[in-house]
């Protein structure tokens, strides 16, 4: 909701000083977005996958890389024991079929009564239709026109609707 909040001050003054001032309001949205995308760009593959797909090397440099690097040769030595110790937990629990048939999962699989995945995707649905179904977002869009409507002026509850 604080998002939502920022947005609608942003929009509101960018749109009163000039007619175009829509096209300000997406490209700044635009940013988030780009900054996020080029981030992406520069992470490295998960270790857990390319260990699974047997790059062993490329994983412990890319968890060296996520762990980040330290400055003297004493905090290098530590963090090359704490990768290496982090990558035999995670072949671990990939031999003991922590992963098994990666990508090879189905819908009945996932909705079974004996996974603990089946409550987890139900909380999730559930949450997400509750969000829906408050009314918040109706409000948000028709709160203007739902006080112009019980005879109010609907000017001043612009920050109040977002």
């Amino acid at each position: 909701t604080a998002g939502i909040l920022a947005a609608f001050w942003i929009d509101h003054v960018v749109n009163q000083e000039t007619e175009s001032g829509w096209r300000f309001a997406i490209g700044v949205q635009l940013v988030p977005g780009m900054v996020l995308g080029l981030g992406m760009l520069a992470m490295p593959r998960s270790p857990r996958w390319l260990l699974l797909v047997g790059r062993d090397a490329e994983a412990e440099t890319a968890l060296l890389q996520l762990r980040g690097a330290g400055g003297t040769q004493q905090s290098e030595s530590v963090l090359t024991s704490a990768v290496a110790t982090e990558l035999a937990e995670i072949q671990g629990q990939l031999a003991e079929g922590g992963c098994r048939d990666a990508g090879g999962g189905n819908w009945s699989a996932l909705l079974s009564s004996v996974s603990y995945m089946r409550r987890l995707v139900c909380l999730g649905m559930l949450i997400q239709m509750l969000q829906q179904l408050c009314g918040m977002n109706a409000f948000m869009y028709y709160g203007t026109n739902i006080f112009e409507m019980l005879g109010y002026n609907p000017q001043p509850f612009n920050p109040v609707s977002g």
